[in-house]
């Protein structure tokens, strides 16, 4: 009798584990998900003033660097809001395969950067009309940024995802 339970409690156990790795290994647990594409750029000659001083550093921030550090609400979409981007909607149809990309793995081909990323492919992870993660992607370099998550994202894009998600957003 001794046996079964000690057998029983290492099966629950290991359940237990395989159901935590795997719930881990997706980045978010989301149900809408915004797609922004920043369709303004800044110009590269400075006597062109077409876009307001705020918006410029505004832009420059969201395309160009890896920020924001931290889910701040919503401050970066009233960022995106103030530059010219596109917003659609991902169909929930598309959320399996969103959840397949957006997810810790390995490949054996690996990608490296090989320009200076522009990051014009935003999408923003909603769970209960809450922002619960962000993805800045640079489909030209082949990066990304990613917050809101404590999987390691640092091989995401690995396995020809870039391409799926491209895919996908488009």
């Amino acid at each position: 009798m001794a046996k079964n339970i000690k057998t029983l409690v290492l099966l629950i156990v290991f359940l237990l584990l395989i159901l935590l790795i795997f719930y881990n290994s997706f980045f978010f647990d989301f149900d809408k998900i915004d797609h922004y594409r920043v369709t303004e750029m800044l110009p590269l000659d400075k006597e062109n003033n077409s876009i307001e001083v705020e918006n410029k550093e505004i832009l420059s921030e969201i395309v160009y660097k890896k920020t924001p550090k931290k889910l701040n609400g919503v401050s970066f979409i009233n960022n995106l809001n103030k530059i010219t981007t596109k917003k659609q909607e991902i169909p929930a149809s598309d959320f399996n395969d969103i959840k397949e990309i957006f997810k810790e793995q390995s490949c054996s081909n690996t990608i490296a950067m090989s320009c200076i990323s522009v990051y014009r492919d935003i999408l923003v992870f909603y769970k209960r009309n809450k922002i619960i993660g962000i993805a800045k992607i640079c489909f030209n370099c082949k990066d990304h940024h990613i917050i809101g998550t404590t999987s390691n994202t640092s091989n995401f894009g690995q396995c020809g995802d870039y391409e799926k998600l491209n895919k996908i957003l488009y």
